[in-house]
């Protein structure tokens, strides 16, 4: 539920400001974050983050804020 949460707002920040997820990100990410993970496989969890962001979105435009919240812990996190 974690994550539906922050695939949501990662897609709202990049509406609001009209940012888009680029390699100078993922080289910060992956230098300052201590996430100890290739950059390969930071824009790929980032990518998935955003495709599931805009699911959810799509989800509680169409069913009312919060829908994405009371799915459950039994809905799969991943497409």
């Amino acid at each position: 539920m974690v994550r539906r949460c922050a695939c949501i707002l990662l897609v709202e920040f990049q509406q609001q400001f009209e940012c888009v997820w680029d390699s100078a990100c993922t080289k910060a990410l992956s230098t300052r974050g201590g996430l100890n993970k290739k950059p390969g496989e930071i824009e790929r969890n980032v990518k998935d983050m955003i495709s599931c962001g805009g699911y959810y979105l799509n989800l509680e435009r169409s069913l009312g804020p919060g829908a994405s919240l009371v799915l459950g812990l039994q809905v799969a996190e991943t497409l």
